[in-house]
């Protein structure tokens, strides 16, 4: 009799056991969630919310902050335009969607706020261009993050995949210069309607001319012409000309 009720205290305690296991285990799924990157929580090997160790995002504190090299409006073809170039030091981060504020001054007194998003890929200088900024004349222009940081992106944002700009050849320097220049294919396909913008450096290093143009197709591993035109001559002597692909045309708004 004591053997029999010692195995059926044993077979209830394994039954007891195996039960509160069976609950742990449904608790345990039913509460318990996984860390992911969009929880608004610090959790997992983030170095912070959302962001840093497995997160696609990288945090704030641990990029390096992008900066507004130079910026400068440009009075040509009647058209008050504006280049500037963004610098971002990221080796190895790069921002879909850089919001910049452009703070635009008029000569007659009149103070405009607009933004531009432009994608910055990692460590690369990405020019700034948009035409007729303001209808009146423009004294100055400042442009600066709208908000402390961009949001940095691990990766390169495709440089490896960017095009090259080589033979730029400047011709009808009178009235109406334009500016040729064969570009490069680097990868194994095709790349469409790539923008490009071309800056005209004077000797002082002062911007006196900029344009952009969209190549249409870029065979895979082939070359292209980039054309640029103007409808006036530019405002001195040059004595440097930078091309410069991008992954898109900024958008601007108020």
């Amino acid at each position: 009799m004591d053997w029999a009720r010692s195995r059926r205290l044993t077979v209830i305690g394994i039954l007891i056991t195996a039960v509160i296991a069976i609950l742990l285990i449904l608790g345990f799924a039913i509460f318990y969630k996984t860390p992911t990157c969009t929880d608004t929580k610090m959790d997992g090997d983030e170095t912070g919310v959302d962001c840093g160790g497995s997160c696609l995002t990288v945090c704030s504190a641990e990029a390096q902050k992008a900066s507004v090299r130079f910026a400068r409006v440009l009075q040509q073809s009647g058209r008050n335009d504006l280049i500037a170039y963004i610098d971002n030091p990221n080796v190895s981060a790069y921002a879909k969607d850089a919001d910049l504020l452009l703070d635009i001054y008029t000569q007659d007194g009149h103070t405009l706020e607009k933004h531009a998003h432009l994608a910055l890929p990692a460590n690369t200088a990405t020019p700034l261009f948009i035409t007729s900024i303001a209808n009146a004349a423009v004294q100055q222009v400042f442009v600066s993050f709208a908000s402390s940081s961009p949001q940095w992106t691990k990766g390169t944002g495709g440089t490896e995949a960017m095009p090259k700009a080589s033979n730029i050849v400047v011709s009808g320097t009178g009235d109406r210069p334009n500016i040729t220049a064969t570009v490069t294919n680097p990868i194994a396909y095709p790349e469409h309607n790539v923008p490009f913008i071309a800056t005209v450096f004077a000797n002082d290093g002062t911007v006196i001319a900029a344009s952009q143009t969209v190549v249409p197709l870029i065979p895979a591993q082939g070359t292209a012409q980039a054309v640029f035109t103007w409808n006036e001559p530019f405002s001195e002597p040059y004595a440097r000309i930078e091309i410069v692909p991008i992954l898109a045309l900024p958008t601007v708004t108020p």
